[in-house]
């Protein structure tokens, strides 16, 4: 994510979007020492909000000398912060391979670096007996109906659903190494715990792909607008993961621009449903019509006062909408 001033961009545009309950980056926070990992979190808490959970993953990038440094935040950082219980890793990697729970879901973050001694051992990527041992025990433990599993590397690299680019199809051990033997032993144990998605980066492309069973969400990188002959658009994921077992993913898109200062805007490109409602979840019920709203001045400029009543107390979010029924901004 590194490129401070494109990670500003997309931390607001986050925000305005509706940031959720947490931020997850599977991997490469900062990709060529320019900034440290300290600065990206103080740009997540200064654009969505103080202390706001956040769960990084580690890349190849990490592993790189200059980046050390990042490792060891990620190392000592505090995962999800005070609110969220942590669930420690395989002996080697207990700081850097982790699982939480939140809601009716349980979310998994692998390092993919760990060669089985070291968290830092495999920088194109690894599967081991340990890291196996563990997934498949904590998998085994969970109760939550949902799962959801991150790691830095895709399992079956595929092409950017907007530009058509395809990076580091077959260049790193993860996918390629003996034909995909460290892809299949994850996958094995994905498909067979029924895990709902995969989340990676690395390709620098945006695509949600599903693969066996699973769903491969790779969620691209947001630098923002940057050398399009090799970065894709500009991306973040949005993942909903509803009370009633439903699970759709937002893509939001940065187009490319020439120069800093002139970017334009994060729009809501795709919507995927992963999974539909349960048949046995009672649907949630309909929205209260709004008993009261008022809107002055119209037409406005520059300044809109809305008011807006409810026949009871109810839950509200209020956001602006362009011509196309996307969400440009979140008010409240």
């Amino acid at each position: 994510v590194n490129g401070i001033h494109g990670w500003d961009q997309a931390c607001a545009a986050m925000a305005a979007a509706g940031p959720g309950a947490f931020l997850v980056s599977p991997g490469d926070l900062n990709q060529d020492g320019t900034n440290p990992a300290s600065i990206v979190y103080d740009t997540v808490e200064a654009e969505i909000g103080p202390g706001f959970p956040f769960f990084p993953g580690v890349g190849n990038h990490e592993l790189d000398p200059i980046n050390l440094p990042t490792l060891q935040w990620i190392r000592g950082f505090d995962k999800g912060g005070p609110g969220f219980a942590i669930h420690p890793g395989p002996p080697g990697s207990e700081t850097t391979t982790y699982s939480w729970d939140h809601g009716h879901a349980h979310f998994v973050m692998l390092n993919e670096c760990f060669d089985g001694v070291s968290d830092a051992g495999a920088p194109e990527g690894h599967w081991n007996a340990a890291q196996a041992a563990w997934l498949e025990a904590d998998l085994s433990a969970t109760t939550q109906p949902l799962i959801f599993v991150f790691g830095h590397f895709p399992a079956w690299p595929q092409r950017d659903r907007d530009t058509g680019q395809l990076n580091h199809a077959t260049d790193t051990d993860f996918n390629a190494y003996g034909g995909g033997v460290y892809r299949d032993a994850l996958w094995e144990i994905l498909t067979r715990h029924g895990v709902v998605a995969y989340g990676c980066g690395h390709t620098h492309t945006t695509s949600v792909t599903d693969l066996q069973g699973v769903w491969q969400l790779d969620q691209g990188h947001a630098r923002g607008p940057v050398n399009p002959d090799y970065y894709a658009l500009s991306t973040f994921l949005i993942v909903h993961v509803r009370a009633d077992g439903a699970v759709i993913v937002d893509t939001w898109r940065q187009p490319h621009t020439e120069g800093a200062g002139n970017e334009a805007p994060y729009a809501l490109a795709h919507v995927d449903t992963l999974r539909g409602a349960d048949p046995a979840t009672p649907a949630p019920a309909e929205p209260l019509p709004a008993a009261e709203l008022r809107v002055s001045p119209n037409p406005f400029n520059p300044v809109l006062r809305i008011e807006c009543g409810l026949a009871e107390p109810r839950h509200l979010r209020v956001g602006v909408f362009d011509l196309r029924g996307r969400q440009v901004a979140g008010l409240w």
